[in-house]
């Protein structure tokens, strides 16, 4: 699903599920709800607070310790698979004073019981000489707080849970520097601590943060709503790789961006709100429900991104759709600069010197699947086109080449049938057994946007002077928008293209 024709649709009077329908083909409404775990950091230390306090509800040791506001939670590795846990901000408890006798209260005459008959009266004995009176002793004072915060230190070998109280019910994790709703649990990883949130779905779904247009139409919130709603629950339940781990989904642009209670928004928490509960199903089971921001008017299918044979996700497909904002882009670079880029990517056998990058196959969409690399002999190297974007920083793999000069009859006759490694660019994860189909998720988020077009300048000798004008600028420019057209904007950190010059004409 792309953004630009979700919000397209949208503004032209679409209902959410007629652009769902139309990105999602062949998919049925259905229902989920329950608690999702979103991995949130991972380190050698992490630590959350309670601003409004809260109760550690396990392990044992630590089950049922009350939170006042402001105390944190503090866990590192511990040996033995352990987790060692430091609680500070506890309020001591304090002895209650020692009670004072109470004072007697003289009896007046007649009360209670009869007055004795009265006596002949006596003589009084002779008083003693007078003796000093003692000093009178000083109260003893009552105990007062201490003005030092209590800790508590604890090895634990079962993970920690916080539930904050309040209104709303918080927990700030200082790794994000951001605040959430639901449970938070600190979990020993490999070697790092495992910072996890437990959140119902809706409330998950409102504190995404994918990318959206300011001011967009309620329908359109509604659908992304619907889609992020059912990519969370595919993998609460059928895409289980990282069940083991504790967790159902990361949250960052590999899997799906949530920022939590301070990701949410009025309108996104509405739209939320107005389709409690609905996801997309395919055979009865949640879709994954991939989407990107930019996709020029047709998006890839996940065949075509993956390389998949078999089409394991059919409702995946190139999709045609209309209100397009297509956004072209130029880039400008040396050869050198190319084969540099892919080589710390990874890719291996790069011809030296590297005379032409030709693009040698497309998908259903237009977009790049093999880029042939080739010096002076006649067979090269292919890389994929992913791969190839990826490794120089490109905003995608829908583009054309340009070279200065015209590639040999050898070259071109001899790429049709060019062997070679696929690109090695490396993607960060949380950990190594990031689950590929999520891997996926972040290559179409990253680089599979909207229609461009690369121009790469050669080895001639004027390649020096134009890498020395160019290296170090790096612009885009967007289209004009028709008056009264919102504006747009993206959350998503992305990497600066490496590239020497970039520009998005429109």
């Amino acid at each position: 699903m792309a953004m630009d024709g979700v919000e397209g649709e949208a503004r032209a009077g679409w209902s959410h599920d007629a652009i769902l329908s139309l990105f999602y083909a062949d998919t049925s409404v259905g229902r989920a709800y329950g608690t999702i775990r979103v991995w949130l950091a991972e380190g050698g230390a992490e630590r959350v607070t309670v601003p409004s306090g809260g109760t550690i509800t396990s392990p044992g040791s630590l089950a049922g310790l009350r939170l006042p506001p402001g105390a944190g939670v503090t866990a590192v590795p511990a040996a033995g698979g352990r987790l060692a846990v430091r609680v500070e901000g506890l309020r001591p408890k304090v002895a209650p004073a020692t009670a004072r006798p109470a004072k007697r209260r003289p009896v007046a005459p007649g009360a209670g019981a009869a007055a004795p008959a009265p006596t002949a009266p006596t003589a009084p004995p002779a008083l003693p000489a007078p003796t000093p009176m003692p000093p009178r002793p000083s109260p003893t004072p009552a105990p007062q707080p201490s003005a030092t915060p209590a800790t508590i230190s604890a090895v634990v070998a079962e993970p920690v849970l916080i539930t904050p109280q309040g209104q709303p019910a918080l927990t700030a994790v200082a790794a994000t520097g951001r605040r959430y709703r639901g449970t938070v649990e600190l979990r020993r990883g490999a070697g790092s601590v495992r910072v996890i949130n437990h959140v119902g779905l809706d409330d998950y779904v409102s504190g995404i943060a994918e990318e959206r247009g300011a001011g967009w139409p309620l329908e359109g919130m509604k659908a992304l709503a619907v889609a992020a709603r059912s990519l969370g629950a595919a993998t609460m339940t059928w895409l289980d790789t990282h069940h083991a781990d504790g967790y159902d989904i990361c949250s960052d642009d590999h899997c799906q961006v949530y920022f939590g209670y301070d990701g949410e928004e009025p309108v996104m928490r509405q739209a939320t709100l107005e389709t409690s509960g609905v996801i997309r199903t395919y055979d009865g089971r949640a879709i994954l429900a991939m989407y990107h921001g930019n996709g020029g008017g047709q998006t890839a299918s996940y065949k075509e991104v993956s390389g998949d044979a078999s089409d394991a996700y059919p409702y995946l497909r190139s999709i045609k759709y209309p209100y397009a904002d297509p956004w072209r882009w130029r880039v400008s670079t040396t050869l050198q600069d190319v084969a540099d880029a892919l080589s710390k990517a990874g890719t291996a056998g790069i011809p030296s010197p590297l005379k032409y990058v030709i693009v040698l196959e497309r998908g259903e969409s237009p977009r790049v699947q093999r880029v042939g690399l080739f010096g002076d002999g006649a067979r090269g190297v292919a890389v994929s086109g992913i791969g190839f974007s990826q490794a120089l920083g490109l905003p995608s793999n829908w583009f054309s080449v340009h070279l200065s000069h015209r590639p040999p009859k050898s070259v071109e006759a001899a790429s049709l049938d060019m062997s070679g490694p696929g690109s090695g660019a490396r993607r960060h994860r949380p950990d190594a057994s990031f689950p590929w189909p999520l891997s996926v998720v972040a290559a179409l988020l990253a680089v599979v946007a909207g229609a461009s077009s690369v121009s790469m300048n050669g080895d001639l000798p004027t390649v020096a002077r134009v890498a020395t004008r160019v290296r170090g600028r790096a612009w885009r420019s967007r289209p004009r928008r028709a008056p009264g057209a919102s504006p747009r904007r993206s959350r998503r950190r992305a990497a600066p293209p490496r590239a020497a010059d970039a520009s998005a004409p429109g």
